[in-house]
């Protein structure tokens, strides 16, 4: 058991092995029956990879029994007995792994399980990841307003259809900066797409600049900038995840649609 925690475009896991081996390939239909050997291997390297999930978490693995009790009580006195140690890091924007060594040099007669390592994630990849997520359900955070308008789905070849999706926001909702007498936003945007049968494409990345006469500016008015793009599906249904970062102040927005093809 593991406890753990270009700019253009607690689980409990357990595993019966005398049980299982003692029946596995036995059947009224079966004809083959795999050799002890084989079988032994094979739940040795299941139980090896729940042994390294539990140890690499701060968990425990509960392996070669049907009788999970004792496994429940380790957890249950885990959760009335713990030290929640923290510290800082500086962090240098890049995904790097981060080794953790916890010891207790005056208490040796006691067992110290802990998390051995940790990811830490660059805030782009934080953005990736949220947007991949939104393929799957939407996570309300829209401070920017971003929308997303369909176009009308065109052929291209085969079954094969090219969808114009326009993108919209609000102009006072960016962080903009005077230049040559514009008004200059830098923005950059995630695409992903999802289709029905659980299918999805690489996460793309795209740079703007959205420029704007400081004469036309109206900052009591919602004025909104919009962005068109053209998208490739197939003959099916698709989800499209879009995540709007603002380069200035690294704020984010999330929006997604559905495409219908036909």
């Amino acid at each position: 058991m593991a406890d753990a925690a270009n700019r253009e475009g607690v689980s409990l896991y357990t595993i019966d092995a005398s049980g299982l081996n003692a029946l596995e390939g036995f059947g009224a239909e079966d004809r083959y029956v795999p050799e002890a050997r084989a079988s032994w291997v094979s739940t040795a390297n299941l139980q090896e990879s729940l042994n390294y999930m539990a140890d690499s978490t701060g968990g425990l693995a509960v392996l070669n029994t049907n009788d999970v009790t004792a496994g429940l009580r380790l957890i249950r006195d885990d959760l009335f007995s713990y030290y929640s140690v923290g510290y800082s890091i500086s962090s240098i924007d890049e995904d790097t792994a981060h080794r953790i060594e916890v010891e207790l040099p005056r208490h040796s007669d006691h067992d110290v399980r802990y998390r051995k390592w940790f990811v830490e994630k660059s805030f782009e990849t934080r953005v990736r990841e949220r947007v991949l997520q939104m393929l799957v359900r939407d996570l309300e955070h829209n401070p920017l307003d971003l929308r997303l308008t369909l176009g009308d789905p065109a052929p291209v070849t085969g079954k094969k259809w090219e969808v114009p999706i326009r993108l919209s926001i609000p102009i006072n909702s960016l962080a903009l900066e005077v230049e040559s007498g514009d008004l200059v936003s830098q923005i950059e945007l995630f695409f992903c797409v999802r289709d029905a049968l659980g299918q999805g494409s690489p996460t793309q990345r795209r740079e703007y600049e959205i420029r704007v006469p400081a004469a036309q500016f109206e900052p009591d008015r919602v004025q909104r900038y919009g962005i068109l793009v053209q998208m490739l599906f197939k003959e099916q249904r698709h989800t499209v995840a879009v995540g709007l970062v603002d380069r200035v102040n690294h704020r984010t927005s999330y929006a997604r649609t559905m495409v219908n093809i036909p």
